[in-house]
């Protein structure tokens, strides 16, 4: 396990790389869990031109989700 592995999820070039740090150091996923709670104060776009909330709360995680997918699923 990895405890403690963070990425910033607003950037998807980041959870890619997490994504693939994760898949190099683990054959077994047995859980992914999502640990969002941020709150941007003021309007900022992530480097795909999202809000950076829903950026990092919603399309990073579903992101990493996506690449993750066929690991979890074959453990």
């Amino acid at each position: 396990m990895t405890p403690g592995a963070t990425s910033p999820a607003d950037d998807p070039a980041a959870v890619r790389a997490a994504a693939d740090a994760i898949l190099a150091a683990h054959q077994r996923l047995d859980v992914l869990v999502h640990s969002a709670g941020a709150l941007a104060l003021r309007y900022e776009q992530s480097p795909l031109g999202i809000e950076v909330t829903a950026a990092a709360q919603v399309a990073g995680p579903f992101l990493l989700t996506g690449l993750l997918l066929a690991r979890l699923a074959a453990s």
